[in-house]
């Protein structure tokens, strides 16, 4: 927030606790410390004063609650699409399938370079078919990331990570449907030891897959969630140094529609793939508490995105005596429609009369996902991989991802 004046930062956090704490603490009665430390800022007439305040009083973690829930639901939708990738290639199902290692809010896993060689490899072992249509799976994941501070909302850093067990039926080559089960929690820590946020989302999915043809398929899941939250805001200013206390819980739903398309030629296949999601989340209002005047209230909130997805995949499948190899590129273009701030309402405890009403962050519009890595599989039936995968032109968020594994069949 720096050296910007609190009246030319929109409609932030901190020109609405300024102007609510103009209203409130103007009545020299109300001695709270929230108020005489208000006033110590505004009168002292040095400008950085106030801000710096302003910032450390402003409610600037709530617009994570809705950010870090969302994540968490696309960790659902991209375990079960990376299942449902597996299954097109008429895989049997692996003890690890799935887990991966990831340091950034979107992650890869094994599933996703299994047997990648189907039809195109000329050495090693490329796999074998379904023993049963009734299959059982178990995905998971660990990673990160981070967020840069803004005028809307504090910086902050997390790590994350989330478990998936279902079971599916294989309709011979035409489909599959199935559902899942999931948990996952994310733990963030506000920057200048500011505070963190904890939250863990329940949820369940119903999904199912469709082929055409061979090559082409369509996909769609259906993820209900139920999440909780723990938050703690730091408050340091002056000779005041307290942490408001809150929590609270959120429910949510998201529908994830795609389909795709496998070009094969020699060792080459390529992949041209789109998808829509949607997702739309309730979030409970608290009141926070062990802050004494300087607790919030947040109300109910409200928070949707609708997401579309273009991608393409190019892997080249190296045949050699001790198994395949394959090197693969990925890129993803994201494209958020829904592109305006989420807006939060809430009040100071002292004065419930006294509303005010901020926005969080918008969206970035669009961004993109790129992934470089490769795959081996041994003719004794194990495989592995190593994959780099990073955003581009992403407001605000650092993300990037190393993911690495084993696969065995059983």
């Amino acid at each position: 927030m720096g050296n910007v004046a609190i009246s030319d930062q929109g409609n932030s956090p901190g020109v609405v606790t300024n102007n609510a704490l103009t209203g409130i603490c103007l009545d020299q009665a109300r001695t709270y410390d929230l108020c005489e430390q208000f006033r110590i800022a505004t009168s002292s007439g040095v400008a950085e004063d106030l801000r710096e305040f302003i910032d450390a009083t402003s409610p600037t973690n709530v617009g994570a609650q809705g950010a870090l829930n969302d994540e968490l639901t696309k960790e659902q939708l991209s375990n079960i699409s990376r299942r449902l990738t597996a299954l097109r290639r008429g895989q049997n199902l692996t003890l690890l399938s799935g887990l991966s290692l990831n340091y950034g809010n979107e992650r890869i896993t094994a599933d996703m370079f299994d047997q990648l060689l189907q039809d195109n490899a000329s050495g090693g072992s490329a796999g074998s078919g379904f023993g049963k249509n009734q299959e059982w799976f178990i995905s998971g994941k660990i990673g990160g990331g981070s967020q840069d501070e803004t005028l809307y909302e504090t910086g902050f850093g997390f790590d994350s990570y989330a478990l998936t067990i279902g079971s599916d039926y294989r309709f011979e080559h035409k489909g599959l449907m199935g559902w899942a089960l999931g948990y996952g929690q994310t733990n963030m820590n506000i920057d200048r030891q500011r505070g963190g946020m904890d939250v863990g989302n329940y949820n369940g999915t119903f999904y199912g897959s469709y082929y055409p043809s061979d090559d082409s398929y369509i996909d769609a899941i259906g993820v209900i969630t139920l999440s909780n939250y723990e938050m703690q805001r730091r408050v340091v200013f002056g000779t005041t140094d307290v942490t408001a206390k809150g929590d609270t819980d959120s429910t949510g739903y998201a529908i994830s529609i795609g389909g795709g398309y496998d070009f094969a030629r020699k060792g080459f296949t390529s992949t041209l793939n789109a998808r829509l999601d949607y997702l739309r989340t309730a979030i409970g209002g608290y009141q926070e508490t062990n802050a004494g005047s300087y607790n919030i209230a947040i109300n109910k909130q409200q928070v949707s995105q609708l997401v579309s997805t273009l991608g393409a995949q190019l892997r080249y499948a190296l045949g050699y005596s001790w198994g395949v190899l394959v090197p693969h590129f990925n890129v993803s273009w994201l494209h958020q429609f829904q592109g305006d701030a989420n807006k939060v309402e809430g009040y100071f405890l002292i004065d419930p009369n006294t509303q005010f009403s901020f926005e969080t962050n918008s969206p970035s519009a669009n961004y993109y996902v790129l992934a470089l890595g490769t795959s081996a599989t041994f003719a004794d039936g194990v495989s592995s991989y190593i994959q780099y995968e990073t955003t581009v032109a992403q407001d605000n968020l650092t993300v990037w991802n190393v993911a690495a594994g084993l696969r065995f069949e059983w």
